[in-house]
């Protein structure tokens, strides 16, 4: 026997917010009280194959390398022509690489100033290599 299309939208659900009842309730569309899906959803991570695969994709989503982030990332910002966005994937590749604080990243970023923050990050990354 295998899962049907809600349940696997339930799992799908369940993993982006790690929250059971909304899961449920979005999966199943329904608009009932908190209650009623919160027991629907109990019953559902009951059965031995919502669990199966809500194990099985823990484990494909532990097994994204920093390397296959970096990959997404730099992909994205080429695609991207949206200042904010490219902004934001910078600040998420130097977290990625502990290269700036959040205070740090703060002052960096007031001003939409890419070459700035690249700067920061390479220097960042040069002082701990001859560390």
């Amino acid at each position: 026997m295998s899962l049907l299309p809600r349940q696997i939208r339930f799992v799908d659900y369940y993993l982006d917010s790690l929250n059971q009842s909304e899961a449920y309730r979005k999966a199943y569309k329904v608009a009932k009280e908190h209650s009623y899906c919160t027991d629907k959803a109990v019953r559902l991570m009951k059965n031995p194959l919502v669990k199966a695969l809500i194990e099985s994709k823990k484990k494909e989503i532990a097994n994204i390398t920093k390397e296959d982030i970096h990959i997404r990332l730099e992909k994205l910002f080429k695609d991207t022509k949206k200042d904010t966005t490219k902004l934001k994937i910078l600040e998420l590749q130097s977290k990625l690489n502990n290269l700036l604080t959040d205070k740090e990243m703060h002052q960096t970023t007031n001003i939409i100033d890419y070459g700035k923050l690249v700067d920061s990050m390479k220097s960042k990354a040069s002082n701990r290599a001859t560390q």
